[in-house]
């Protein structure tokens, strides 16, 4: 029997580009990821778009990395090991990874190279029309008002992603949380920031930002003081006035799949699911080559 011999070979844009298989990875990718493919006894089989997060490697103090893209060459899905050997080999300590959640046969092979899944995202969209919305009583955000959001962000982020990873310490995700917080409202992360104010406290605070012809709604938070006052209604209706008047047809937002009082807001201001994703990480202190 022929020994399944996987490998690794780095593979540039433009060699991407002449294989047409530039046609199924993302224009983000093409331009912020280095590209990889995986062999089967010399055969492709998978096209692999990796990056390294500066960011978030300071804020966690782990070397950090995404899989941005992977994109099936062959007739199955090669053995991810050899993916996870090069992160052991580049001296990576978390790597995530983002896929549509009815990869089922994919997420087992990562699950069996040592990949867990920590979060389950879904993303919805409105379409938007430009007469329904009126005054929201929000305030667009100054330099001064940043450490004040991001006291919020603090409050309100429990469940998230970095929350639900054991290996990453309390303080580890809060940091993470407050300095995205912080950099929206310094212009950083996000285009403008919007908050609410009720009794000389900020009640709650959304950043948005605009990607082509579509609205984001990059952050949302909710202060526990303030929560069941309809803060969060007049938040996302604050940005889909500021997306109008930026021309986007359309509002995106993505939200904990298990966030149920998210799902519920959404759906009650117009939002449609388009899209569910499951998130994944590989750590090199879990993996069994370590050591």
């Amino acid at each position: 029997m022929l020994k399944m011999r996987y490998e690794w070979h780095p593979i540039t844009v433009d060699e991407v580009k002449k294989r047409a298989w530039h046609e199924r990875v993302a224009e983000t990718s093409v331009k912020n990821s280095q590209f990889f493919v995986i062999t089967q006894n010399g055969e492709p089989k998978e096209l692999i778009g990796f990056q390294h997060l500066d960011w978030d490697s300071k804020l966690l103090g782990l070397r950090t990395g995404r899989v941005t893209e992977m994109v099936q060459l062959g007739d199955s899905h090669p053995s991810y090991e050899t993916l996870t050997h090069h992160f052991e080999k580049q001296g990576y300590d978390y790597v995530t990874a983002r896929r549509p959640l009815g990869e089922w046969p994919r997420l087992q092979s990562l699950e069996a190279a040592g990949f867990r899944i920590v979060d389950g995202m879904t993303t919805m969209t409105k379409r938007l029309e430009p007469a329904e919305y009126e005054a929201t009583g929000a305030r667009l955000t100054v330099t001064d008002d940043a450490m004040r959001v991001a006291a919020v962000a603090l409050a309100s982020f429990k469940g998230t992603r970095y929350h639900n990873d054991p290996i990453l310490t309390n303080e580890q995700s809060q940091r993470i949380h407050w300095e995205w917080a912080k950099n929206s409202c310094l212009g950083i992360n996000a285009k403008a920031v919007w908050i609410i104010e009720g009794g000389g406290q900020v009640q709650g605070f959304v950043a948005c930002k605009v990607v082509g012809s579509s609205g984001i709604i990059d952050l949302i938070a909710v202060s526990p003081d303030a929560a069941g006052q309809g803060v969060g209604r007049r938040l996302v209706t604050q940005a889909c006035h500021y997306a109008t008047g930026q021309g986007c047809r359309d509002l995106t937002v993505q939200t904990q799949t298990d966030n149920y009082p998210a799902f519920r807001l959404y759906t009650r201001c117009g939002f449609e699911v388009v899209t569910a994703s499951t998130t994944l990480r590989w750590a090199s202190r879990d993996s069994k080559h370590s050591g």
